[in-house]
């Protein structure tokens, strides 16, 4: 338990450094996070007899955050292809765990698509969030939401859960992840009322209340999908980088989902 929350405290500082810095410090941060979130990938692939073909994994995450980052390209990400891509990786993934199965993952190069894909398409709009308009804003307040329902929902399942969410994630409780909603979203209001409204920021409270019902959703569409991967790569964690918490990949998963639609949302 130490460990758990000391490495959860030094991400939490990272986070905050490198939100409020923005620009480079913010594209080296995700940048890392991409190629961590591909590596780990990989070599839950290779666990399983499949080697994907790494170096074309790592040039096209890299290639993907960097147009992210890079003024003359960053306009790809406004475009229709950007967006459905992105939407389909989400309507893909809730599939897959409607059908209890991956996709795409049976041999090399579908493998290798799947990950270049999924990190790239998903991992670059963390950047894009930050840089936009109040980007400071709505990604603290995407990550305040996606983090109180990962802790309520399982402080509320330990207290309250009779029964399974699913059988991908046994531990987790239907119980669990109403209490991870309606936690979430109240503290969202509170986040709404004092730092909108102390920097003078002009919004629709029932906008962004739906906005965190969908963030709270998605953040445990996201989490519960990891295990999904995890579950049929046979591992427990992504890797044991973090202390207490396993992989980068285990850290981000929520967010992969969360940063996208949020983009989508507020852009189009």
């Amino acid at each position: 338990m130490r460990n758990r929350v000391i490495t959860a405290f030094l991400l939490l500082f990272i986070a905050i450094f490198v939100i409020y810095h923005g620009q480079l410090p913010m594209f080296l941060w995700v940048l890392f996070v991409g190629s961590s979130c591909a590596y780990e990938l990989i070599q839950m692939a290779k666990k399983n007899n499949i080697k994907p073909y790494s170096v074309v994994i790592y040039t096209l995450v890299t290639a993907a955050i960097a147009s992210a980052y890079l003024p003359m390209t960053k306009a790809f990400w406004l475009s229709p292809f950007a967006l459905v891509i992105a939407i389909s990786i989400l309507l893909l993934s809730m599939i897959e765990l409607w059908q209890k199965k991956l996709f795409f993952s049976q041999n090399r190069v579908a493998m290798t698509a799947r990950i270049a894909v999924f990190v790239s398409f998903t991992s670059s709009y963390v950047y894009l969030l930050r840089d936009g308009k109040e980007g400071i804003l709505h990604i603290l307040f995407c990550l305040l939401i996606i983090w109180s329902t990962d802790v309520l929902a399982l402080l509320g399942g330990r207290m309250f859960g009779k029964t399974p969410l699913s059988p991908i994630s046994p531990n987790k409780t239907r119980e669990g992840s109403l209490i991870g909603l309606i936690g979430s979203v109240i503290i969202s209001w509170v986040y709404i009322l004092v730092v909108f409204t102390y920097f003078d920021i002009q919004m629709n409270f029932l906008l962004y209340t739906g906005f965190a019902i969908v963030v709270s959703l998605v953040a445990q569409i996201g989490d519960l999908h990891e295990s999904l991967v995890k579950r049929r790569m046979n591992v427990k964690d992504s890797s044991n980088i973090l202390p207490g918490h396993g992989g980068i990949y285990d850290r981000a998963d929520s967010t992969l989902f969360v940063m996208p639609l949020v983009f989508y949302l507020l852009n189009y």
